[in-house]
C-alpha cells in the first residue's frame, strides 16, 4: 500500500512546516525569546572584539555551540526531506 502524506492540521502555528521551522529557530537560539541573534551576548561580545584572532576564536565557539544545539533538528529535517523527495518511508 503506497505511503500517504499527512493532511495539513489546523494548529494555532501554522501546521507542520511552521511549527518546524520554530523547532529549528529554538533550536538555534537555544530558548524562544524574541531577541534576534546578532543581538545575543555571544554575539555582541564578538562584534566588540577589536583583536582579529580573538573575533575568529570566539566565532568558531559560536557556531559550535549554536550548531551543537541545532545539529539533531537538521538532521532530522534532512531525512525527511530525503524521504519526501522520494515519496517512500525509507529510501
Amino acid at each position: 500500500m503506497p505511503q500517504s502524506v499527512a493532511p495539513p492540521s489546523s494548529w494555532p502555528w501554522g501546521g507542520k512546516p511552521e511549527l518546524l521551522k520554530q523547532a529549528r529557530d529554538v533550536a538555534l537560539v537555544g530558548d524562544d525569546e524574541p531577541v534576534p541573534m546578532p543581538e545575543r551576548p555571544m554575539f555582541l561580545q564578538l562584534w566588540q572584539q577589536p583583536d582579529a584572532f580573538r573575533a575568529v576564536h570566539l566565532y568558531a565557539r559560536n557556531m559550535r555551540i549554536v550548531y551543537g544545539r541545532a545539529a539533531g533538528i537538521e538532521i532530522l529535517l534532512q531525512q525527511a526531506a530525503a524521504r519526501t523527495a522520494c515519496n517512500v518511508p525509507a529510501c
